[in-house]
């Protein structure tokens, strides 16, 4: 049976509880760490420290947490908790902050183990976020709302955003509004969407909407792209995040090239250029198709 045994003591304005497990139940283990948690944050918000089997756990309520959004998640849509966490074949990554390692590395590791949990494959450590070059702060304005940014701009352009910004290395990133706008604007307006824009646009407004065949030109431009897959998948599997915009750039310009060489935009007014533009827009088109399988 499991034994929760709880001790207040006021000690420096905080509180220590000390929990005595029995292992019987993963599923007893975690619910007893999520009771005991919530009574100690009623009480003590902000403060609470839990001093688990002799060892100082600062993070294990939000862990916890974690576990059941999943479960919840996976009961929501129908699905088995243990067909994602506790499959052998599915792979789980653990992203965090780098003040929070020994953590992360050493103690939560320990305590899916002692519940019966699948351990992380890898864990990412990245760094510390800043704002136009300073530390997060409400009162020097440079703390970032999530809900706050939601309301005004879309999530793709800031996780594209911080893509650009994560590498291997444990570096802090800098969100620079400037250099936001500029990136945002930049490469994922001015290059990637601007494919599909000009090309959808012409293709459905004078050339019903139907794609054609690509012609030699348009089929090394196609096949450029395609062979940069597993370079960009093994930056998205060794967590060279950073590099993925790159390569992903790379494409864009060859295409934006190609489509203002092309001039589609003179050869459809040609009465003998239907089938030319045609080809034209069916290549960037087709590129970008590619380029949004990369980016997701």
């Amino acid at each position: 049976k499991l034994r929760e045994t709880e001790a207040h003591t006021a000690h420096n304005s905080r509180m220590t509880m000390v929990v005595a497990l029995s292992y019987s139940s993963r599923w007893e283990i975690i619910k007893a760490m999520q009771r005991t948690a919530a009574d100690a944050l009623r009480q003590k918000p902000n403060e609470l420290i839990i001093q688990l089997m002799g060892l100082n756990i600062f993070a294990a309520i939000n862990q916890v947490l974690d576990i059941e959004v999943v479960e919840k998640i996976c009961e929501k849509n129908g699905k088995k908790f243990e067909d994602y966490w506790q499959n052998p074949q599915a792979e789980r990554y653990h992203f965090i902050g780098k003040d929070i390692i020994r953590f992360h590395c050493l103690f939560w590791p320990g305590m899916l183990h002692a519940a019966g949990f699948e351990q992380p494959n890898k864990i990412f450590v990245h760094g510390f976020l800043t704002v136009n070059g300073e530390k997060m702060s409400k009162s020097k304005g440079t703390f970032v709302n999530a809900r706050t940014y939601l309301d005004h701009l879309p999530a793709s352009a800031l996780r594209y955003y911080y893509a650009c910004k994560l590498g291997g290395t444990t570096d802090d990133m800098d969100l620079n509004l400037t250099d936001f706008v500029q990136r945002v604007n930049g490469d994922m307006v001015g290059k990637v969407t601007n494919l599909a824009s000009r090309g959808a646009q012409m293709l459905n407004k004078n050339l019903e909407g139907r794609m054609g065949a690509l012609d030699e030109e348009g089929r090394r431009l196609v096949e450029f792209a395609r062979s940069r897959a597993e370079v960009i998948a093994q930056h998205y599997e060794d967590r060279r995040f950073s590099q993925v915009p790159v390569e992903i750039t790379k494409i864009a310009d060859a295409a934006n090239e190609y489509f203002d060489a092309r001039a589609p935009w003179k050869t459809v007014k040609d009465p003998n250029g239907a089938e030319t533009t045609r080809t034209t827009l069916t290549t960037v088109l087709n590129v970008f198709r590619i380029l949004a399988i990369y980016l997701k």
